[in-house]
């Protein structure tokens, strides 16, 4: 069974909002075991939306929208369904009623534009819980199951995950879910990774289950994603543990995490595993590093604190933080000057006792915020690399 989700809503095509809805629907279906193979993105143009619907219904068999149920004229996802479709807009007095009441309980006064959103598609089941006044919609019909839902995501959300999985369970009563173990690496281009686990990906590709892929997240690296669909999570793995073994030894000196982790909790793992205390002086990076370890409660006494400076790089900071903190471990990163455009450039600096480390790196010349989120991120993978070595 085939599943597409749409996205509607012209703020998304513009880049003014992120669509995270067809990010969760997407993960949600992979926990179902649906496979999801399109995801549309539409702004509020009747004759786009119908065209994406029409579409959708030629190649998918479960048609998940979001967006467009508002109470404004360009809010005309279930007209534009309806017209594609053939059918009549039904007027439902008992769900206006409904909506009527939302508005009594949060003493705000209900407009005539909000009575629209009790027309829908004859036929139509409205959902059972919706938290705003955009009531959910479910459509049988030729064969194809449609779910109009609202934008606002956590409304989405709470309509999915209450109304909408068990409908699903039902359509597609499927034994099988997929499951998939995530390596996370850093410190290597997308490509390089490719070409590294390529015969892996060879033989994956012929046996069809499991299946790899990639996906670069900026600063959290690289995940190296196996996945396999099987009636047990332990199935599952039993599946994916050869691949996931061989992986990693193609892959061994990037790897900082599996699944969840992050490098920052990485490093503070490796400094409570050597009980090493950890602190930092920041100059490009302005408290950003600090704030990004203090997120980390569980392994938090590892790190001493940090410092922000301004002006020239001395490198008997790094010491006078060490001894005022009681660090083993002093980091910091500083921009070299440079006639570069394209690029910053920056340097950065380790104290390890009282062995002393420093790199050059460049960063492509992003926003400063982003700049300096790699920048950190940078710092840790060095750190990570020179405590790899001291652990051989």
């Amino acid at each position: 069974m085939k599943a597409e989700i749409i996205s509607i809503g012209t703020e998304l095509l513009l880049g003014q909002l992120v669509d995270t809805n067809s990010v969760w629907l997407s993960q949600q279906l992979t926990l179902l075991g649906i496979d999801s193979h399109f995801k549309t993105t539409v702004g509020d143009n009747a004759n786009n939306i119908e065209q994406v619907f029409k579409l959708a219904t030629e190649r998918a068999d479960i048609i998940i929208a979001t967006g467009g149920l508002g109470p404004t004229q360009d809010d005309i996802t279930k007209e534009t369904l309806a017209k594609t479709l053939g059918l009549e807009l039904f007027y439902d007095e008992q769900l206006a009623e409904v909506i009527q009441e939302k508005f009594i309980t949060r003493n705000i006064e209900m407009s005539e534009n909000n009575y629209r959103q009790a027309y829908y598609p004859q036929g139509c089941e409205v959902l059972d819980q919706f938290p705003g006044t955009a009531p959910g919609l479910y459509l049988y019909h030729n064969d194809r199951h449609y779910f109009l839902l609202p934008g606002v995501p956590y409304e989405m959300k709470a309509m999915f995950e209450q109304s909408i999985i068990p409908k699903l369970r039902a359509i597609y009563p499927s034994e099988e879910q997929i499951y998939t173990e995530i390596i996370k690496v850093w410190g290597i281009p997308e490509s390089d990774v490719a070409e590294k686990v390529a015969k892996i990906d060879e033989e994956l590709a012929e046996i069809g289950n499991p299946k790899l892929s990639y996906l670069a997240s900026g600063i959290n690296g690289i995940s190296v994603r196996v996945s396999a669909k099987a009636k047990t999570k332990e199935e599952a793995l039993a599946l994916i543990k050869p691949y996931q073994v061989d992986i990693e030894y193609a892959l061994k000196p990037y790897i900082f995490g599996y699944n969840s982790d992050t490098m920052e909790e990485h490093i503070l793992a490796l400094c409570h595993k050597h009980d090493w205390k950890i602190a930092c002086v920041e100059w490009f990076t302005a408290g950003m590093m600090a704030s990004r370890l203090m997120a980390y409660g569980k392994t938090l006494e590892v790190f001493t604190g940090g410092l922000v400076k301004r002006g020239s790089f001395k490198r008997e900071y790094l010491t006078q933080v060490q001894n005022d903190l009681g660090s083993d471990i002093v980091l910091a990163v500083t921009e070299h000057p440079s006639e570069k455009t394209t690029v910053w450039e920056c340097q950065l600096h380790m104290l390890l006792n009282d062995q002393y480390f420093s790199k050059m790196i460049q960063i492509p010349r992003h926003q400063k915020e982003e700049a300096m989120a790699f920048a950190v991120i940078n710092c840790f993978n060095f750190l990570k690399n020179q405590l790899q070595t001291v652990e051989k």
